[in-house]
């Protein structure tokens, strides 16, 4: 039996559709808890709280600090006793935070994403780091969330880098997905979820990324925009949760949640170590180098990292790629993923190539 948690049972997108919050959290009872980071909430908890207050909906807020990590899961579900719903606010770290104690805790999740830096809003994944940051693994919810809204109004407001990592991350979701489906695609769901992925970026991401980016920096939505950040949450969520496993870590996130080990959090955020993983996958998908040189190219445009060195990471190319190689190795999923042989030689070959380009 496949069980499969596709998208959200609702979505809101558009313009002050954060209005509709206190509406949405009223269908599930009249007890709510607000959670999200201190920038997130500066930017979006007086209209949430004005939703809320209009529908007659008692509410209480946590600012998320950290991790996703257990602890911190753990934390929240308590703070969510006694709650009907749990609204929460902001990026990929709080929303995941907040997913899985709303599925411990046994109330309903309304995700709110101030930037569209990953698709975390979307999916029914947490993906669990420890406290200091390093990663752990990707924990299956039972559910998405009940419902999300994006409002481009908030997401204007985050600063472009984070619109470029949401886009590099969508972007590994299609490439990935595409190099998984040469391994074999095993039901319709993952040939659905291939052909979603391919639909977003060529008929989205990589026309109107920059147009996107530029509206952006100048802190206007444009209809670029919108379509920009609809893709890389709605439509690189939805071709996650209709994957349904048939692969599990590719090359270009084991080589993001290996740095992990090897970065301080604040040194880079998520879709950044991503871009280097893709630019790693590209290196081992044509070793003439064609293909890095092109991908290099659209995300220097996109003002991507394109070095390790851009993230403070020095001397890849001795012993610290080694050891990133072996630890990415581990998380690759041979079997699945890449329809080529990659031994930890490989990646470490890779490594070095994109770090000496």
């Amino acid at each position: 039996m496949r069980s499969l948690a596709i998208a959200p049972g609702r979505c809101l997108l558009g313009e002050g559709v954060v209005e509709e919050v206190g509406k949405l959290a009223s269908g599930f009872g009249r007890r709510a808890v607000v959670l999200g980071g201190a920038t997130a909430l500066k930017v979006v908890y007086k209209r949430v709280a004005s939703a809320l207050n209009r529908e007659g909906v008692v509410h209480t807020v946590r600012t998320f600090t950290g991790e996703c990590s257990q602890r911190q899961i753990d934390t929240a579900t308590d703070f969510f006793a006694d709650c009907n719903v749990a609204i929460c606010v902001g990026g990929g770290k709080a929303l995941d935070t907040g997913k899985a104690a709303a599925q411990l805790a046994g109330i309903a999740c309304i995700t709110v994403p101030t930037s569209a830096a990953t698709c975390a809003a979307c999916t029914a994944l947490s993906i669990l780091h420890t406290d200091a940051g390093e990663y752990e693994t990707g924990q299956l919810l039972d559910r998405c969330p009940e419902a999300i809204i994006i409002d481009p109004e908030l997401i204007i407001t985050a600063a472009s880098r984070l619109l470029a990592a949401g886009v590099a991350d969508a972007f590994a979701r299609a490439t990935e997905t595409e190099l998984a489906a040469h391994a074999g695609l095993p039901n319709a769901n993952a040939a659905l979820s291939l052909g979603i992925g391919r639909g977003y970026w060529k008929e989205v991401l990589e026309e109107e990324a920059g147009q996107a980016l530029s509206a952006c920096r100048a802190g206007r939505v444009t209809s670029e925009f919108e379509r920009v950040v609809d893709a890389s949450i709605l439509g690189a969520g939805v071709a996650s949760g209709l994957c349904g496993g048939f692969f599990q870590l590719n090359v270009a996130h084991a080589i993001s949640y290996a740095l992990t080990y090897f970065i301080q959090p604040e040194d880079a955020l998520h879709g950044e170590t991503v871009a280097l993983g893709i630019l790693i996958q590209r290196f081992l998908e044509d070793s003439s180098g064609r293909r890095l040189a092109r991908t290099r190219h659209q995300f220097a445009e996109w003002r991507l990292p394109l070095t390790f060195r851009a993230i403070k990471l020095s001397e890849v190319t001795g012993k610290i790629g080694w050891t990133l190689a072996r630890r990415a190795y581990m998380y690759l999923d041979q079997e699945h993923a890449v329809p080529f042989s990659v031994t930890e030689e490989d990646l470490f070959q890779a490594i070095a190539a994109v770090e000496n380009y």
